[in-house]
């Protein structure tokens, strides 16, 4: 790692694996190879992108993440896991892989998995790919479990005078009004970022295709004639 923000504990066990101590600034250990893991993925993420300040939300009761391991010199061997911390100094538990190889300027991706049916629901996790030899892998990706995610937390109404049915589709949602008709309806990531819309001048029900949307949640805002702004999440399972 060029930049690691942990320092390694070794512990040999049985089997040889090194169990990371703690979260802090210090320095890793570099045998002959050196790597890095260039994306970490989470299946069943709803929300956020990793930081800290948006953590990736998961849904469903196992953590299944797949990270790409790229041998930047030398030849990588060595055992492969993803250890869960609860904050900067505490193991929840680690996810092993397994014995990997990668040649010099390979890579190859590692999917490790765990039962999270027994994290807190309204803490934020962390998680690190971590090698026996080199350690650290990559920074910390912050995650939390579905359950108990507030995404009341968007700075939004619950709603105004639009109902969106139905939730959770994969191709699209209707959004109907019966106080005043549609004039624009757009939908937003989660950071604001734009992510598609309709003029509709006239209209009590629209119809959005979301079959080009990643998955994940949503923010839809619709405007009417009278000048009213309503808003509310639509989740793109």
């Amino acid at each position: 790692m060029k930049s690691p923000l942990y320092t390694a504990l070794i512990i040999l066990s049985a089997s040889a694996a090194v169990m990371p101590a703690s979260i802090a600034a210090g320095v890793m250990i570099h045998p002959e190879s050196e790597s890095h893991v260039r994306t970490v993925s989470f299946e069943g993420q709803i929300a956020g992108d990793g930081t800290a300040g948006a953590p990736a939300v998961i849904d469903g009761d196992e953590l299944k993440a797949t990270f790409t391991l790229v041998c930047d010199s030398g030849y990588f061997a060595s055992d492969v896991a993803g250890y869960i911390f609860y904050d900067a100094s505490e193991i929840v538990r680690g996810l092993g892989a397994g014995f990997t190889e990668v040649a010099q300027g390979g890579s190859t991706d590692i999917t490790v998995a765990s039962d999270m049916s027994d994290l807190d629901p309204d803490h934020i996790y962390m998680f690190v790919p971590w090698s026996t030899l080199e350690g650290q892998l990559a920074d910390p990706v912050y995650f939390r479990t579905a359950e108990g995610y507030d995404d009341e937390q968007i700075a939004y109404d619950d709603g105004g005078n639009i109902h969106i049915y139905p939730q959770g589709e994969l191709s699209s949602v209707t959004i109907t009004t019966s106080d005043s008709p549609f004039t624009e309806v757009s939908l937003y990531t989660l950071d604001g970022s734009y992510a598609g819309g309709l003029a509709v001048d006239g209209h009590y029900e629209v119809t959005l295709d979301l079959t080009d949307l990643a998955h994940g949640l949503y923010v839809l805002e619709a405007t009417c004639a009278d000048g009213t702004v309503s808003a509310d999440k639509v989740l793109r399972r």
